[in-house]
């Protein structure tokens, strides 16, 4: 049962609005953990839920993919263990709202938008011929990539 503010100093009575330990005495408020200090997150939004599935799902698919494809080699296997792990570690913590997974979301999107837009102004300076088609899904994967990052950092609200 979580105790709420005010609360009385049990040993001296004096009333107390925020801590664990009375200002006036420094005794202990309540058992630990049992303070609510009123800081709720709000509930999780359907695109974290959406996202950490999606996580799990594609580091399952790459490893799959990996262990699947004929001529893969053993550092390819290891690399999209990594993955799998990477992406599921970062998806159960965007489950349970942690900042440190909105974090790695951000860093990890923002490398994959860095990369693909450093590839798309190189490849552009050459006579490499490639289908409208491709351009058009790397502009995609730039639009979708760069929403994310933004998302992420905008929201941080959601997130302790």
């Amino acid at each position: 049962m979580a105790v709420r503010y005010p609360i009385t100093c049990p040993n001296c009575g004096h009333t107390n609005t925020k801590g664990m330990f009375c200002a006036h005495c420094g005794a202990q408020l309540a058992p630990t953990g049992q303070i609510d200090t009123g800081k709720k997150l709000p509930s999780r939004p359907f695109w974290v839920t959406l996202y950490a599935v999606l996580m799990v799902v594609i580091g399952i698919l790459i490893t799959v993919g990996a262990l699947t494809y004929p001529g893969t080699g053993e550092l390819t296997w290891i690399l999209s263990v990594v993955v799998l792990v990477y992406f599921t570690l970062t998806a159960v913590g965007l489950w349970k709202q942690q900042n440190w997974a909105r974090l790695s979301v951000i860093l990890g999107m923002g490398i994959l938008f860095a990369f693909g837009l450093l590839a798309l102004l190189l490849i552009s300076g050459t006579t490499v011929p490639l289908n409208r088609w491709i351009l058009y899904a790397w502009w995609v994967g730039l639009i979708v990539t760069g929403f994310t990052v933004w998302w992420y950092i905008r929201s941080y609200q959601y997130f302790e």
